[in-house]
């Protein structure tokens, strides 16, 4: 082989080690792109399984309500926030129990929830429930007895029923998800609720209590099941005269020990019309699902209107806004003539007897907002050098504190 040739061919050696050198890099970047690409699909699919997982365990929350025409006003409200606060699995199918809806009524109920939901309307005959209509309690109507005859109407295992006064500030789906298999009904306990079964002679038992009826969640399959809707209409037919709260005295004197108690965020009631609008700062439980306007009744004729035109159903924080309205209007409502001393007077009044009247687990929920309470009344009143008041509000902190290291 001459020099040239020699010479030739370690160049062209080398060219080729180059060329190699070039390949294997470019290879090697290949390889990270197909690698990233590969992960890239595996992430989107991922993802995809995960979209179409929750879909395919989307839950089904079937949600009653019994109204009259009176009641339209509240009822959209509430159908409103329940739509409004709906998880992204939720699959709302409302059922509206009514004796003669006018048109226009329904009409608007179902253009509300269109889209959103599904709504079906059940019309009762009114003169089954006619020999009933004997309750001495203002706010009550015959329409809340219709709740009687679910078992009959509806064709579901399960159903949340509501009072038309509620605003959902959560899901549904947190309280549509509790185990009532062995249960009849799950509801939260009613404030002064021993004095609700000593007033109807209800025995005392294991799990027994008085329960607020505007929030139920029931086992209508068991119902069925046990032939309760006969037994409930016996119990009415019989003691009608005597359960000024109709149908609320019925369901607890039927299903005394036979109901799952609920935590208060479930039936959050509202006590502003009791304490006479001097609760200004009154703080909702973040936690709470349902907030019920059962007790706070001047507040009652005027909230459908203030909700729609404040536009807070549509906020993403549906407490502050809430919050923030109530805090509006009692501001409004109170400006407070009676003296400070009164107030706070008023006020030991109802927080010692909350104590005396509620059970554990609920003063335990509220605990905190109760010290807060204690805390700024006690402030106010040493201002005023009233030691009586500051020592009385000293005993209620000192019954509550207990459970503030406590889980509620």
């Amino acid at each position: 082989m001459t020099a040239g040739s020699l010479a030739g061919a370690a160049y062209l050696s080398g060219a080729d080690g180059d060329a190699r050198g070039h390949m294997a890099n470019a290879s090697h970047g290949w390889n990270l792109w197909r690698a990233r690409r590969a992960l890239e699909i595996a992430l989107q699919a991922s993802l995809h399984f995960a979209r179409s997982l929750a879909y395919n365990f989307a839950m089904r929350i079937d949600v009653a309500f019994s109204t009259d025409d009176n009641y339209v006003k509240y009822l959209k409200i509430a159908l409103s926030s329940i739509l409004a606060n709906k998880a992204r699995g939720d699959e709302l199918f409302f059922h509206v129990i009514h004796a003669g809806l006018l048109d226009k009524n329904i009409e608007n109920l179902s253009y509300l929830v269109d889209s959103f939901g599904n709504i079906s309307f059940y019309k009762v005959d009114e003169k089954e429930f006619s020999p009933y209509m004997g309750s001495c309690i203002p706010h009550i109507t015959t329409a809340t007895l219709y709740r009687l005859k679910l078992a009959s109407i509806l064709d579901v295992e399960r159903v949340i029923y509501l009072d038309c006064d509620v605003i959902a500030l959560s899901s549904l789906g947190k309280l549509f998800s509790a185990d009532i298999k062995d249960y009849q009904l799950a509801a939260v306990p009613d404030m002064g609720h021993e004095i609700h079964m000593e007033r109807l002679s209800l025995p005392r038992v294991a799990r027994g209590f008085y329960f607020n009826a505007g929030v139920l969640y029931i086992n209508l399959q068991k119902w069925r099941e046990d032939g309760l809707e006969e037994e409930l209409f016996s119990y009415l037919l019989k003691n009608w005269q005597n359960c000024p709260y109709n149908d609320q005295d019925v369901l607890n004197a039927v299903f005394l020990g036979k109901a799952l108690s609920l935590p208060i965020k479930f039936n959050y009631i509202f006590l502003a019309a009791s304490w006479q609008y001097k609760m200004k700062n009154e703080v909702i439980p973040k936690n709470t699902v349902i907030v019920h306007m059962a007790s706070a009744s001047a507040f009652k004729g005027e909230y459908p209107d203030m909700f729609f035109e404040s536009g807070i159903l549509s906020t993403d924080d549906a407490h502050a806004g809430f919050q923030a309205l109530w805090t509006k209007w009692v501001d409004r409502k109170c400006r407070c003539k009676t003296d400070t001393k009164s107030v706070a007077l008023q006020e030991l009044e109802i927080l010692e007897k909350f104590l005396d009247e509620t059970p554990e687990h609920e003063i335990k929920e509220t605990a905190s907002y109760i010290v807060e309470r204690v805390k700024l009344n006690i402030e106010k009143m040493q201002n005023e050098t009233e030691e009586n008041l500051v020592s009385g509000f000293g005993a209620v902190f000192e019954r509550v504190k207990k459970y503030l290291s406590q889980p509620a």
